[in-house]
């Protein structure tokens, strides 16, 4: 009896001893995603493996984000860096090609396939819009059938430019003699900053990098993804191709979801503070009519606002969409007067908590914000 219960004991220590032995904890694996809808594409690929680091974490604008001691040891450190690209992340750009330079950089713009657009040209959209089939902006991988035509009528020109230079200096030369010289400028002035406004410091043919908010656009860079991940770490190919599988499932659904969620909204106008939604809208079928930045550095003037209450006014907009890292006033603003509600939209996730289903939270309440306002 006593060699019964003494066995007992050592299997029941045996058993306790499994339990209390720390586990092993999840790889160090020194992966670092910037943005939290596409380190949530990465984390759901990785689940099992380890976790990526995220750079941009809380309300910071991730156009001008600067890089944390921190964020540079991790990119110093990392065996794969996912990001969008330099036009998206612009101030993090040279912090991740000095830093990381023995890792894998995925840089998901350059992903072959992606439907990707140029920035609209101007902050009213539904004038663009009514001719926009004649001036499509979407760019893919087949560029302009006619490019080389134009390239050589554009070498033309500049050969001849070479003689209207000529006559230009000379114009110069008798403008400086002109007395009226300070009134001109003033004019010149004046003209110029509304034609900037209208830029929005965009250079002609720029891409629009909010890419992840077409779902078809996600399921193409989490390919690219999870190949880079397989590269870096071979040894889990197989947990990879596993996760990569089902994430890919779970996106299709989100499609099929957004597009149905999309069904009673498609015909009611909005306008927004920044202009990054058209791979959501153009994806769904959504009408924004106008944006009141096209750059969210640049604060809009007054003709700009002006002519943003017009478009409210013409199209008969019912809500304006602010974000939470940007002041909503200016939207206040063009509201006055009118009957505009308004909405909150959160392309980042600011508060999303991260991790692998970021990514669905972000793009379902962005539909669901859309939907609140504009039914």
């Amino acid at each position: 009896m006593y060699m019964i219960k003494k066995i007992n004991a050592v299997v029941f220590l045996a058993i306790a001893l499994v339990f209390w032995i720390p586990q092993p904890a999840l790889a160090d694996s020194r992966v670092v995603a910037t943005i939290k809808p596409i380190h949530s594409l990465t984390a759901a690929i990785m689940d099992g493996f380890g976790e990526p680091s995220l750079i941009v974490k809380g309300f910071e604008s991730v156009h001008d984000y600067q890089p944390k001691p921190s964020d540079a040891k991790r990119l110093e450190e990392a065996d794969v860096v996912v990001w969008i690209g330099p036009d998206l992340e612009s101030s993090i750009s040279t912090a991740i090609h000095n830093l990381s330079k023995n890792a894998i950089s995925v840089e998901l713009s350059e992903v072959d396939g992606l439907t990707l657009f140029e920035f609209r040209e101007s902050h009213v959209h539904h004038d663009e819009d009514e001719h926009g089939d004649d001036h499509d902006d979407e760019m893919r991988e087949d560029e302009d059938e006619h490019g080389d035509d134009h390239d050589d009528e554009m070498r033309e020109d500049e050969d001849h430019g070479d003689d209207h230079d000529d006559e230009k200096e000379e114009d110069e030369d008798h403008d400086e003699e002109r007395e009226d010289d300070d009134h001109g400028e003033e004019r010149d002035e004046d003209h110029g900053e509304e034609h900037d406004e209208d830029r929005d410091a965009h250079e002609e043919g720029a891409l629009d990098m909010h890419v992840w908010l077409d779902v078809s656009n996600a399921v193409l860079m989490a390919d690219e993804i999870a190949r880079a991940l397989k590269a870096a770490y071979p040894q889990h190919s197989d947990l990879f191709d596993a996760n990569h599988k089902s994430l890919l499932e779970k996106l299709h659904g989100l499609e099929r979801e957004l597009e149905k969620q999309a069904d009673s909204i498609r015909e009611r106008p909005y306008i927004v503070f920044h202009d990054a939604y058209q791979y959501l809208e153009k994806s769904l079928g959504l009408e924004s009519v106008a944006a009141v930045t096209l750059n969210p550095t640049i604060t809009p003037g007054v003709g700009q606002i002006n002519e943003i209450r017009e478009a409210v006014i013409e199209t008969g907009a019912i809500c304006a969409f602010a974000e939470p890292q940007f002041n909503p006033g200016i939207l206040e603003i063009v509201g006055e007067g009118t009957d505009l509600q308004m909405g909150m939209l959160d392309p980042l996730g600011y508060d999303v908590e991260a991790g692998p289903d970021a990514y669905f939270e972000i793009m379902r309440n962005m539909i669901s914000a859309l939907r609140d306002c504009l039914t």
